[in-house]
């Protein structure tokens, strides 16, 4: 062996083995078997046990669903149970989670949906959760390497979110290239991303983490620009798996979108968590993370149209304006920070910020209106005519044209 060869090899064995999925989905919207055989189905005194199966489903609506083809015991009968209110579903014992039954088909089929689901003990403590990820286009990140039978193959797909306890590691799919390509052709949900969480503190449940999984959605739906979250939890210790979430937590289908970031190029997003993590302890930050990444990731998607993204917009953009220059850098004291107009509050922001405000020269139809000085004057022109919708605003509506 050449001392190149050596060297090669010794880099090898020195890379981090790759995380996959914690479910397998080969083909986008495709369905997850959760759970069949035996389960109960509980309210107030009513207890039916069946038989049935249980999927995590993607369409029409996301989420598990249930579905039973026989009635094993019933203390009541199965039309006594009310459609309005939740039941429980119990597997051996353990619930499972709460369920909503929504058709009742020859008094032995039901079927229905479930709101958070996890089966096994979620309160038995683990040393680290395997996950999935849909939808997510993340960086390259640090090299890693996939072992089979065969052969190594080693690609750039691991970021590292390290802070306090808790460290997320996500690594993008071996063939995260088809994935995309096939998620972009389809639509939907596809899973192009896995990881695990662990902690330095030791072991740790899944009501542990309640805390991690909501502030983890908000900041990687932030930086993927459209709505994602962690998805198919699989506690595990000394490699068993304990129990699993089947959770819908929030996820949106997928949508081409303007990034605020050339995902490819995107770095140092561990730093931008630490910021984030440091954010989310204070209360009033958190309020403002939270609301300012919901007008964002609304707007961006054309939620509403091209109407109802420029509300939202300038609602972030104030939001933006009040939480940054008036009580984090205090630039303005006193009754002022509120009278000023939306446009002046939207240009002393991008001043700020070192953001053009004039209108793009392809804009002609908005360069060529009267009386406007720049583009936050035609931004709140145009919202302004949307939410108040008088008569002279509808006509300069229609003279700026389709939107």
């Amino acid at each position: 062996m050449t001392d190149n060869e050596y060297d090669f090899q010794k880099e090898i064995a020195q890379l981090p083995e790759y995380i996959s999925a914690s479910i397998k989905m080969d083909n986008a919207n495709q369905g997850v078997p959760i759970y069949e055989g035996v389960f109960s189905l509980v309210q107030d005194e009513i207890k039916i046990t069946v038989h049935g199966s249980i999927t995590f489903t993607w369409f029409p609506e996301k989420g598990a669903k249930f579905h039973t083809d026989q009635i094993i015991e019933e203390s009541h009968p199965v039309v006594s149970i009310n459609m309005s209110n939740p039941c429980q579903i119990f597997i051996e014992d353990l619930l499972f989670g709460k369920a909503w039954v929504t058709n009742i088909i020859d008094m032995y089929i039901l079927s229905g949906f479930c709101s958070r689901a996890v089966l096994g003990d979620p309160g038995i403590k683990v040393t680290s959760i395997h996950f999935s990820i849909p939808n997510l286009l993340l960086a390259d990140g640090e090299k890693i390497k996939r072992t089979n039978t065969e052969s190594v193959y080693c690609f750039n797909g691991r970021q590292v979110f390290e802070h306090g306890s808790f460290k997320v590691t996500i690594d993008k799919s071996d063939k995260f290239d088809s994935l995309s390509k096939d998620l972009k052709k389809s639509g939907g949900y596809l899973l192009t991303c896995g990881g695990e969480i662990t902690s330095n503190k030791g072991a740790f449940s899944l009501s542990d983490i309640d805390e991690l999984l909501l502030s983890f959605h908000n900041f990687i739906s932030f930086v993927n620009s459209r709505e994602t979250s962690l998805y198919f939890l699989k506690g595990t210790h000394e490699g068993e798996v304990i129990w699993q979430d089947f959770t819908n937590y929030s996820c949106e289908p997928f949508k081409e979108v303007t990034r605020w970031a050339n995902v490819a190029e995107l770095s140092g997003l561990n730093e931008i968590w630490i910021q984030f993590s440091n954010m989310w302890k204070d209360a009033d930050k958190k309020d403002f993370l939270l609301y300012s990444i919901h007008w964002y990731l609304n707007g961006n998607a054309n939620n509403g149209s091209t109407e109802g993204s420029i509300i939202f917009a300038q609602t972030g953009l104030e939001l933006v304006y009040n939480w940054f220059l008036i009580e984090q850098k205090k630039l303005i004291i006193g009754s002022d920070a509120s009278s000023l107009s939306a446009s002046n509050k939207i240009r002393l922001l991008l001043s700020q910020l070192s953001i053009p405000r004039e209108i793009p020269i392809e804009l002609k139809n908005l360069k060529n209106l009267p009386d406007t000085e720049d583009g936050p004057e035609v931004f709140t022109l145009i919202r302004n005519a949307l939410v108040h919708g008088q008569e002279k605003k509808r006509r300069d509506l229609r003279d700026i044209g389709y939107l």
